[in-house]
């Protein structure tokens, strides 16, 4: 099936220093742990080699050139980025990828997020051990879900940032980005550090709520990238259950409410790429088909307009 994997078309691009990236990018916590749609990710790929396949085919064929990832995806922290390094080394020139650092594991085996700068530090050695330097882009996971403790959490979030600017000014990171940031954060780190993307929760829903939609407003003017994750995720850990409104577009253009919402989000902002966490063929056919569709403008007001 992956030889019929349709590609990229006049979906548009963004810039993040050298790189022009496609707005539909791969989000890889699935491809580098179980596999499935619903297991958790903390364990090794089941089928790694098919992981790989798919990983390559959607940068090889389908035209994705940003993969996203997380030193806590994984059996272990760092054993994800293990896997991409021997699935997609040497990397090519013409692929974004990013990791972040901040998630270490609690007694469960469950995530937890520590934002203690000694810790971070230390993290960004082990990346650039395994991942090799320089990495083109990483993030600082400034916040995460409801059910994820956050530990070491400084008063000030440039605190936490300052380990990231000291690898970027050491030439070890190409470009630095913030995820699940807040207005007010964002301004704050754009005073430290050059920050070239911003990462977010962010969904269909998000359009009509002033707060959500302020952070991707300020990336706009500042012409950065956002980048959206969690399109298919409610507000809270309970689980996604579309709005009539999106149900009744998506019926009306003959679309699941997940391509919709992924068309929808494309074509309400320009600088918004959106993650798809597709780990099996038919999803990422699926992403890809939504990406390419054009919606009235008629149905997107009835998400923009307040």
């Amino acid at each position: 099936m992956l030889e019929t994997l349709p590609k990229l078309e006049n979906t548009g691009e963004v810039e993040l220093g050298a790189f022009r990236v496609a707005r539909l990018a791969l989000g890889a916590m699935r491809l580098l742990a179980s596999g499935t749609e619903k297991a958790e990710c903390y364990s090794d790929p089941v089928d790694p080699e098919a992981n790989r396949a798919l990983m390559r085919a959607a940068f090889e064929r389908c035209g994705i050139n940003y993969i996203d990832f997380a030193r806590g995806y994984g059996a272990r922290p760092g054993a994800g980025e293990r896997w991409f390094r021997e699935w997609m080394e040497p990397y090519p020139d013409e692929l974004l990828w990013a990791t972040k650092v901040g998630y270490e594991r609690d007694d469960s085996g469950g995530w937890l997020l520590n934002l203690s700068p000694d810790f971070l530090r230390r993290e960004l050695e082990l990346s650039l051990e395994v991942l090799g330097s320089p990495i083109p882009l990483c993030y600082l996971t400034a916040d995460s879900t409801q059910d994820v403790t956050v530990r070491n959490r400084p008063p000030n979030v440039a605190d936490s940032f300052r380990p990231l600017l000291e690898s970027y000014e050491r030439g070890e990171l190409s470009h630095l980005g913030v995820a699940n940031v807040t207005a007010a954060e964002l301004r704050q780190l754009m005073e430290l550090a050059p920050i070239a993307v911003v990462q977010n929760k962010f969904t269909v829903a998000s359009l009509a709520r002033p707060e959500a939609r302020e952070v991707l407003e300020i990336c706009r003017e500042l012409g950065i990238p956002f980048v959206a994750w969690g399109v298919f995720q409610s507000d809270d850990h309970s689980p996604w259950v579309p709005g009539a409104d999106l149900i009744q577009a998506a019926r009306e253009l003959s679309m699941t409410p997940q391509e919709l919402s992924i068309a929808v989000l494309l074509q309400a902002a320009s600088n918004l790429v959106v993650l798809t966490g597709a780990s099996r063929p038919a999803s990422l056919a699926s992403s890809i088909k939504a990406a390419n569709q054009k919606v009235p403008s008629e149905i997107i007001r009835r998400f923009t307009d307040n």
